[in-house]
């Protein structure tokens, strides 16, 4: 296949407007290829594949170019003397992820330089090139590589190769959906194995189906799903005397056990490979060994699907996932071991038990072991039900006992991959409407989730004793955006920075690590009323009572509760008296009848609103000469109130972004207004508050304030930003640590430079760690090395906090990184020790950001 033609196939969709449209071209197109009997028999769909979705491509290594270093490249490729296209291609990747498509923009520069060639080149041709770009050595073989093979194509082909390598071809559909157009299942099969070849290769045929699949011994796959019951779908799922078996929910990690000829592997939910720690056979691991002698003589080839648990040897009973501990990693001596709980069955010897029905299965697994060991293997037991009442009194019974839930399963279900609605059902306390035991707690304080982010939108919440309040955990959803925005005014208005150092904090409140970035006097303060699944144990002191919340969640906001009436220490102390690791919130009992009443809710009435219809009368000219834009609006000033006061005041409005504007109005910050902001255009880009400001002044023109700039152009009429700089800090006003941040942030916003050495308040004398020696990565983006992917953790402080404790700081993940530092949240670390795990990157250190500053 001839790689213009993928290129045109490339313009096609990216052409077609609706994503319908799109879905449906890809896959008449993928079927036309595929049914394409001229083709030799050699062709390969996974080399097409893999230019299709090349951020899902695992079998080729990474480029390790980003805009940036494609600039350079190019520069020293085409020799381009100083000039204007020497400048577009050198700051056109400070716009990368905007609204600028780079490969656009290298394709305006190239096509003046490189003369096209006739020679045909062919798909297998493109992938040979981008794996030798990936084992290159040094610049001067990628400029050599890249010189080649552009040589050979038309400009307009180039820019589809950038897209290529920079792993974005901005088709306007994602890359699941560009698998499902392979396969209706190629995307759920692709996420068992993260292998494009493996998909290409077993859903050949598009006609098979994943469940029908032949499952392959040491293949990992997509384990079958249950399916959340709540009071909406209770009735609808379990009709009466239909037969159920009833099993406990566990509370640990989904595992697959593969074994043949007692040779063992062990995958997670994910397919991740666990193999290296549970053990390979019974000589190796924390967990194999323990398996010798259970399983019965004559089998030979076994895959078991269920939970790893927490096994506590002293106790003799199951830890849960709320415990700081990680069932993959633990060591052979500990108080807490692995114990494999097994529930189905899936290969047996040779055969593939997945179209047998669950009873079949059950009946089978029961025979696979010839004993049982404590702590290290066993298999679910169930109980048989006939009525819904039964359902609910075992729910019931495993709420009383403190234990996760049940799972609730049709014995004539199949086993399908990765389904979610084929017969099993999850059912825990916590799922049903007033079921729970809600906690009242005090705001403490609240949390950015950035340093370039002016909103608080975490808060810590905490119990009292006495007159002293203790922080108990930090919760973030909840709450609508109007109760955010007047949470974020009452904290800013009432309450105070948090300032470390401060030798004189509040003596009320009693925080743990977790500190916030404002605290607000109980005098002050709110009660919210919080719902959690659990209480767990606070062993790493990152708040300041002995147990912190899991999984809270707003209910409500108690104004007419006093804050000294919120949940006491010795109530909290009542409710953990058993002294377990975690402790279950739920009330004890539901009752049929109330689920049964329950329905799914009715659709609310749509209220219809006649539009209001305002003055827009002038009455003075203060605005006399300007045009307006008005971005957005609030929920105290729309763009219709907003644009009759701009007229009455003497200026225009626009109803485009067109160059006549002066002004662009922000009401409420979106990404957007980011994009915006890059543009540099000749307007300049203020909140609505300006507006709101000069109509409370009685209609008099007064200049910007600074916390109500976005950006200033160099628009030479404009007398408004004379008292600010470019960036929108005030030559006279004293500035705050949050007018600094809104200034870093506008600068990056602009794609500018910061140079801020010197700016840092140092620490006191002996606090500091000497990191010379450490190279290190900090863990910023939601994909390592993948800079165009979200920010998980903005981290230029703790950078050159590291810097000034004598580390190097690196962009990537390099051959001389020895440190990675992260944003502290336990998921974040476990996936990264996977990563570097799959990396062969295991010698690296990993870090949580607080060990800075300790």
């Amino acid at each position: 296949m001839e790689f213009k033609d993928l290129c045109s196939f490339f313009e096609e969709i990216r052409q077609t407007k609706t994503p319908n449209d799109k879905r449906k071209l890809i896959r008449e197109r993928f079927k036309k290829i595929r049914d394409d009997k001229s083709r030799s028999s050699s062709f390969d769909f996974y080399q097409v594949l893999r230019l299709f979705v090349p951020n899902f491509d695992r079998e080729r290594g990474s480029f390790n170019m980003k805009e940036a270093k494609m600039s350079r490249v190019l520069t020293k490729l085409l020799d381009l003397p100083p000039g204007h296209d020497r400048n577009v291609l050198s700051k056109s990747h400070l716009m990368a992820g905007q609204a600028t498509d780079f490969g656009d923009v290298v394709y305006s520069v190239i096509r003046k330089y490189l003369r096209s060639y006739k020679n045909q080149v062919t798909v297998d041709e493109i992938n040979k090139f981008l794996d030798d770009l990936t084992k290159r050595q040094n610049e001067q073989e990628a400029e050599q590589a890249m010189m080649q093979m552009f040589q050979k194509m038309p400009a307009e082909n180039i820019r589809w190769i950038i897209r290529i390598i920079l792993k974005d071809l901005k088709l306007g559909v994602s890359s699941n959906t560009i698998l499902n157009c392979y396969h209706t299942d190629g995307a759920a099969y692709y996420a068992t194995n993260n292998s494009l070849n493996k998909v290409c290769e077993v859903l050949a045929d598009e006609n098979v189906k994943l469940n029908e699949l032949e499952i392959e011994i040491f293949e990992p796959f997509r384990p079958m799903l249950s399916k959340r019951i709540e009071n909406s779908n209770f009735k609808k799922e379990f009709p009466e005397n239909k037969e159920f078996y009833v099993e406990e929910k566990f509370d640990g990690e989904r595992f697959q056990l593969h074994m043949k000829e007692e040779n063992f592997m062990y995958f997670s939910r994910n397919g991740f490979n666990y193999t290296d720690n549970l053990g390979k056979n019974y000589e190796t691991g924390i967990f194999t060994p323990k398996l010798r002698g259970l399983l019965e003589p004559r089998i030979k080839k076994l895959i078991l699907d269920g939970e790893l648990m927490l096994w506590d040897t002293k106790y003799g009973n199951f830890g849960c996932k709320g415990m700081a501990l990680d069932v993959k990693k633990l060591n052979d001596t500990g108080r807490y071991q692995p114990c494999f709980c097994v529930f189905d069955i899936i290969m047996f010897n040779d055969r593939v038990l997945t179209n047998q029905p669950l009873k079949e299965r059950r009946e089978i697994l029961a025979t696979v072991f010839r004993g049982f060991r404590d702590g290290a293997v066993m298999v679910s037991k169930f109980k048989t039900v006939s009525s819904r009442r039964e359902i609910v009194e075992e729910l019931n019974e495993v709420g009383h006992r403190g234990d996760e839930g049940i799972v609730v399963k049709d014995p004539d279900s199949i086993y399908k991959y990765g389904d979610r609605n084929s017969g099993w059902f999850k059912m825990k306390l916590e799922y049903f409407q007033d079921s729970m035991n809600d906690l009242d707690l005090i705001v403490m304080g609240g949390k950015f989730a950035s340093s370039t982010c002016g909103t608080l939108n975490s808060f810590l919440v905490g119990v009292r004793s006495g007159a002293i309040y203790r922080s108990l955990g930090k919760v973030t959803s909840g709450l609508n955006n109007q109760q955010l925005e007047e949470m974020d005014k009452l904290l800013k208005m009432k309450g105070k920075w948090y300032d470390p150092d401060d030798t004189h904090p509040n003596q009320q409140l009693v925080f743990g690590k977790e500190k916030p970035d404002y605290y607000i006097e109980p005098r002050h303060s709110v009660v919210f009323q919080i719902r959690a699944t659990e209480l767990i144990r606070n062993t790493d002191n990152s708040f300041a009572a002995s147990y912190t919340l899991r999984f809270p969640r707003i209910l409500k906001v108690r104004q007419d509760k006093p804050v000294d009436e919120c949940l006491t220490l010795d109530e909290l102390l009542d409710l953990t008296k058993s002294n377990k690791a975690v402790i279950k919130l739920a009330k004890g009992r539901i009752e049929l009848e109330e689920l049964l009443r329950a329905s799914a809710g009715k659709v609310a009435k749509t209220k219809v609103e006649m539009p209001t219809i305002y003055d827009t009368r002038k009455v003075t000219d203060v605005l006399e000469g300007y045009t307006i834009y008005l971005f957005n609006g609030t929920e105290e000033m729309s763009k219709e109130q907003a644009a009759s006061f701009i007229r009455r005041l003497g200026g225009k409005t626009s109803f485009r972004l067109v160059d006549t504007v002066d002004i662009v109005l922000v009401g409420r910050e979106t990404g957007k207004v980011s994009e915006l902001v890059s543009r540099r255009a000749n307007y300049d880009i203020v909140d609505l508050k300006w507006l709101q400001r000069i109509m409370a002044e009685g209609g008099n023109l007064i200049p910007y304030h600074q916390d109500e700039v976005y950006y200033i152009a160099p628009n030479y009429k404009n007398v408004l930003c004379d008292g600010l700089d470019m960036y929108g800090d005030s030559y006279t006003e004293p500035s705050t640590v949050q007018r600094l941040k809104r200034t870093f942030q506008m600068i990056e916003r602009m794609g500018d430079f910061c140079n801020r050495n010197g700016t840092l308040r140092l620490a006191a004398a002996g606090r500091r760690r000497d990191y010379a020696g450490y190279n290190a990565y900090f863990d910023k983006y939601a994909m390592p090395n993948e800079p165009t992917s979200d920010v998980v953790y903005d981290s230029f402080l703790d950078e050159i906090e590291f810097r000034f404790c004598g580390g190097n700081v690196r962009d990537a993940i390099c051959d001389d990184v020895n440190l990675v530092v992260f944003n502290g949240e336990e998921s974040r670390r476990l996936f990264l020790e996977r990563y570097l795990k799959d990396a062969n990157r295991c010698e690296i250190e990993l870090k949580c950001k607080s060990v800075l500053y300790e």
